[in-house]
């Protein structure tokens, strides 16, 4: 490098082209960064639909396209290109900052189009693609120069033309690909939209400031000596002009391929924000490594005829895009290869699916930029108008082939179709490149020239001959097949949202999916959530006559909206499809509503309609599906709430479906978001079987319920219809009542507000766990319930019964109380959840959830297993945990032993017959299972927790503690392994370690009563070991007794802990008060009746005294020795 101090000249520095190459790689991660978030933030705008989601990145693609174009042009006459590079960035920094100011003021126009001119979907779409373009025009424009400009600074020589174009795009690609997987997994679950936008914003205006100071030093460079930089005519112009036609037929056909098999792949990997993250990884990662592979391949010149070559990848593009269809028809056996264990399992295969479909032929597409663009070019005089021009050609081609692939091609063809003809396409295109080069090359077109098409054509002949023209359509029954895989598709409707699927189970229960996502139904479940969604509402609000309802589903719900004394029903459906599949295959249950005089219906995205119609309603209900799908999370946002309520009619109603099986921190999430925007809430759940859904009521006034009006519009409208689901009994549809906002003080201020700038429900997939979630969600429920009677106004116009009927309530809500405990130990693998169903069949021996859990278990203990042969692994593993779970052990084993004869490897398998051999008590084979389980997998905490608790009860506390060690290595949140541990090292007299893992269980779970129960024992037993007075530990011990008692105040053996202690502490009152409850909780209970014997005889109650021994030996004849003595 040679300095004077006028100007810099240099060749080539390698120090300054890998410092260029880093800060494109980022400017790369901060393009994707803005496309993910600006597409969202726009999605707000004009509603989360295929239509605008197609307009807004056609407008982003549009505005690469044509500043790829223009400045492509303007840089070959320039020489200060570093400091234009940093104009470039700068502005798209400073445009990134103004970005949300610009949505704000696009927000109202929309809505003043959308209200005023025409609610068309042909025009809505023409004005979301005109206003999108024209807000991104500069950012993209700006984004879509900087290939170009780097390419023309870059390259001074003809012969590095193709490489360097190719290092140069693979570098922003993969810069690109990082800022796509940085985005859904990290930036915008740890910063939210905006302050994502501000980071990428700042990287743009560091990068600006980089490249300016660059600027100051380096100058464009001139050609190298010996090396010429005049134009060679390769070719003639009219074959330019077809290379390039050809070209944007590639981008056509590589976007037609994603959206195919974007479409496809959701049916496996679902619409999470993680599952589009990856597929776009997956995608970026091929183009980039294709454009790599070609910059080694040309670099080693092993490419010798470029346009060949050309011609050979788009032909085998087309062929693998033909040879996808029959990966997707394998993809059950594929993904059914290795267990998903954890969340991170699940990533791990989602990434490995989407490769398998798309990364090899990514990285063939990847390689046709860099290779077009070196046939292309004829001098690095005019290097960026060339790369400007195929940048954009190529771009035009994506966004046609995105836009007629889904709104024209599928809704003719159907996605199968649609991925034959782009194949035929493909292949077309590579066979006239292959006999275009043969004609320019001057061969005889028929000869050995033409044999590499032929072979093409043959191979894709014996593909289409060999593909029956409804494979896909069994696939599309591949997420139903992994609940049961006897389940059976019926119909698929493939609109423009999605494909909408009815599907029918061996019981002959049906469900409406879409995109593998079960929306309705026919089952108890459903059926159960779909009449409460009307009814309850409806019976809340009795003069409610305009309603709307977001969300179809099955048209149940509509349908009785409809019996009621409403004037209109509108449903806002984001696709037509489902109300047409509903109309036609659930009409048994919805009645033909759609021809109902009372139904509208609206098509598109309900938080966008209830943000922009000028209509008010009496009744808004959200009957969306759940909320971890990025397209439905819009409708559990605290804005659409927001928008909800400024809707309402004056003492209007808005309620949610609540999905219950979540994480609890997301279902307090959810709560809190509801609340943060109505003040009176309620939350009702039909316990009337295992219930997983429930709803949210929300208002602005408080709940108050006529008693008269209710119960005369009760047997109106609903008694006939509830009694198909076991709530006939106006009480026990009250009993559904669970919670008012009053419950949520003990949690709500540590609750996160899920809002459009922080998803975070969306990111809640990689905290569910399907064994615990659903009794986490229980327990904050139950904890957290209230009674409905402070509510019930009007009482005395009920009659006589009145007083019967509020009996009625208290028994049946103390019943449920014990149902839902039954529950949530069902759901924690504890075996006394039957007796705690019993203490609910006691209370109230006609309480509908009782009888139907118990008549479940009984049903599930004497049911014959059958057509086992019939079952594939997943459904032995999933109907061996629903035995597990009830424990029916037998039939367990029989399952799981089934499921390992079909994959011996299984470590879930073997995990889960294990534990069914523990709950045996056959410890040696419980054993050996987990042994093979851990062979077979060593990253499962579980597992070692499993073995853990074995190794206990075999008296090995040294191995247990070993395990138990382990698995809090792999899961430091493991708050049970915690406990067990805890609980062993105390057996062993190691209570400082005891005591040090009975505090991480509070700390990790702050509500679990065991945990406290746990750590007063210590200090009862083991005051002298952890350094206290006795009293001091007596005190203690109580005061941890306290706490348990209060998470749970039918605790027995801590109320009876802490009565014996109020006893020794001369506190006979309260030690009698202890006592008593534990007698009347088990009346069965021998040593409360002596205990509470010594504590009368210390008082100097003889008789009493007398009463309670005489009691505890009837019970225990044990007791006399020790009442003699």
């Amino acid at each position: 490098m040679t300095l004077n101090k006028h100007r810099t000249h240099y060749s080539s520095p390698f120090g300054l082209t890998a410092l260029v190459f880093l800060l494109f790689f980022v400017s790369g991660m901060t393009g994707l960064v803005y496309e993910v978030v600006w597409t969202r933030m726009f999605t707000s705008v004009f509603g989360n639909t295929t239509y605008a989601i197609s307009a807004v990145l056609a407008a982003f693609m549009g505005g690469l396209a044509l500043g790829s174009f223009v400045i492509g042009r303007l840089v070959d006459k320039q020489r200060k290109l570093l400091k234009l590079y940093a104009l470039l960035e700068v502005g798209i920094g400073i445009m990134a900052l103004c970005m949300p100011l610009l949505l704000n003021e696009l927000n109202s126009l929309y809505a003043l189009v959308f209200q005023n001119l025409t609610t068309s979907t042909g025009f809505l779409f023409f004005i979301k693609t005109v206003l999108s373009f024209l807000i991104l025009l500069i950012p993209t424009f700006l984004m879509g120069g900087t290939l170009p400009l780097l390419s023309k600074y870059l390259i001074r020589r003809n012969d590095e033309i193709g490489a360097k174009v190719g290092l140069l795009y693979s570098i922003n690609t993969l810069g690109a690909t990082a800022g796509c997987f940085l985005t859904g997994f990290v930036l915008l679950e740890a910063f939210g939209i905006s302050n994502t936008i501000i980071l990428a914003a700042v990287v743009n205006l560091v990068l600006g400031a980089l490249f300016y100071i660059l600027s100051l030093r380096f100058e464009l460079p001139d050609a190298a000596p010996g090396q010429t930089t005049e134009e060679v005519e390769y070719y003639s112009p009219k074959f330019i002009l077809l290379l390039m036609l050809g070209f944007g037929l590639t981008g056509f056909i590589s976007l037609s391929f994603e959206v195919l098999w974007s479409r496809l792949l959701i049916f496996k990997l679902n619409t999470t924000v993680y599952a589009f993250s990856i597929m776009l990884t997956v995608f970026l990662v091929g183009l980039g490594a294709g454009s790599l592979l070609f910059t080694i391949l040309e670099k080693s010149r092993l490419i010798k005829n470029q346009l060949k070559v050309f011609g050979v990848l788009e032909s085998l593009i087309g062929l693998l895009g033909l040879i996808s269809i029959f990966l997707f028809g394998q993809f059950e056996a594929i993904s059914n290869l290795w267990e998903s264990l954890a969340w991170r399992d699940q990533i791990y295969k989602q990434l490995l699916l989407a490769a398998l479909i798309m990364l090899i032929p990514a990285i063939l597409m990847g390689m046709t930029f860099p290779l077009v663009t070196h046939i292309y070019t004829r001098s690095v005089k005019r290097i960026g108008a060339s790369v400007g021009k195929l940048y954009s050609v190529n771009t035009v081609g994506s966004i046609l082939g995105s836009l007629i692939t889904g709104f024209v091609l599928i809704q003719w063809l159907g996605t199968q179709s649609s991925l034959v003809l782009i194949s035929i396409l493909a292949l077309m295109l590579g066979t006239a490149v292959l006999v275009a080069e043969a004609i320019q090359s001057q061969k005889k077109i028929i000869g050995k020239s033409m044999l590499p098409p032929a072979l093409f054509w043959v191979l894709m002949g014996l593909l289409i001959s060999n593909l029956p023209p409804d494979f896909l359509f069994q696939y599309f029954n591949i997420g139903e097949k992994q609940v049961n895989s006897q389940v059976e598709i019926i119909y698929a409707n493939e609109g423009v949202e999605c494909i909408t699927t009815v599907h029918r189970y061996p019981d002959g229960n049906r469900v409406i999916s879409t995109g593998s996502i079960n929306v309705a139904g026919t089952d108890f479940t459903l059926r159960t959530t779909q009449k409460l969604q009307a009814h309850i509402p409806m019976l809340l609000h009795p003069t409610a006559k305009d309603v709307l309802q977001v969300g179809f589903g099955s048209g149940e719900t509509s349908h009785i909206l409809t019996t009621y004394d409403t004037k209109h029903v509108d449903i806002v459906e984001i696709s037509k499809a489902v109300l047409e599949t509903s109309s036609s295959y659930f009409s048994d249950i919805n009645r033909g509503v759609t021809r109902h005089p009372k139904f509208r219906y609206i098509i598109m995205d309900g938080a966008n309609y209830v943000a922009l119609t000028g209509r008010k309603y009496d009744l808004i209900l959200n009957d969306s599906i759940w909320p971890f799908y990025s397209g439905n999370s819009g409708l559990y946002t605290k804005e659409y709430f927001e928008d909800g309520k400024q809707h309402l009619n004056e003492g209007g109603i808005m309620t949610s479906w609540l999905p219950v099986e979540m994480p609890v921190e997301s279902l307090k999430t959810l709560l809190e978001t509801f609340h943060s925007v109505f003040p009176h809430v309620s939350l009702w759940m039909a316990v009337t079987h295992y219930n997983k859904h429930a709803l949210i009521v929300g208002s602005l006034e408080p709940l108050e319920i006529d008693m008269e009006i209710f119960l005369e519009r009760f047997e109106q409208y609903a008694q006939a219809d509830l009694e198909l689901i076991n709530l006939g009994d106006p009480v026990d549809l009250m009993d559904a009542f669970k919670m008012d906002e009053s419950g949520f003080n003990g949690w709500s201020q540590d609750a996160a507000i899920h809002s459009l700038n922080r998803p975070v429900l969306e990111f809640a997939p990689r905290f569910r766990n399907h064994g615990k979630d659903i009794g986490n969600s229980y327990d904050l429920i139950m904890k957290n319930t209230s009674s409905l009677l402070p509510y019930l106004k009007n009482t005395t116009a009920v009659g006589p019964q009145w007083p019967e009927m509020e009996q009625a309530l208290e028994r049946a809500n103390s019943a449920t109380k014990y149902l839902m405990q039954g529950l949530i130990l069902k759901a924690t693998s504890q075996d006394n959840f039957m007796q705690a169903f019993q203490k609910a069949l006691d209370i109230d021996p006609q309480h509908p959830g009782v009888k139907y859990l118990i008549n479940e278990l009984v049903n599930l203990r004497n049911s014959d297993l059958e057509d086992l042969e019939r079952m594939d692994y997943n459904n032995l593993i999933q109907q061996g945990l629903v035995y597990l779970e009830n424990r029916v052990y037998d039939k367990a084993a029989i399952l799981f032993n089934k499921a390992l004869d079909l994959k011996p490897k299984s470590a879930i398998g073997r995990y889960n017959l294990g534990v069914v051999y523990y709950g045996q008590g056959r410890l040696d084979r419980a054993q050996t299972q987990l042994n093979s389980a851990i062979a077979e997998r060593d990253d499962h905490a579980p597992s070692f927790h499993m073995r853990g608790s074995i190794m206990m009860a075999k008296g090995d506390k040294e191995k247990a503690i070993s395990d138990y060690t382990q698995a809090l290595t792999l899961d430091h949140n493991y708050w049970l392994a915690y406990n067990n541990r805890g609980i062993t090292y105390a057996s062993l007299g190691e209570f400082k370690m005891a005591l040090n893992d009975f505090n991480k269980v509070i700390e990790l779970n702050e509500d679990y009563a065991t945990a406290y129960f746990n750590r007063g024992l210590l200090y009862q037993s083991g005051f002298q070991q952890l350094g206290l007075q006795e009293l001091d530990g007596i005190s203690m011990a109580i005061n941890e007794y306290g706490k348990s008692i209060r998470l749970d105040p039918d605790y027995v053996k801590a109320l009876s802990n802490r009565g014996m202690l109020y006893a020794t502490l001369e506190n006979y009152d309260l030690a009698i008060g202890d006592l008593s409850r534990v007698i009347a909780l088990n009346p069965d209970l021998a040593d409360a009746y002596y205990t509470r014997g010594l504590t009368y005889q210390m008082q100097g109650d003889e008789t009493r005294s007398e009463l309670d021994f005489q009691m505890a030996i009837q019970l225990d004849s044990s007791y006399k020795d020790r009442i003699q003595n």
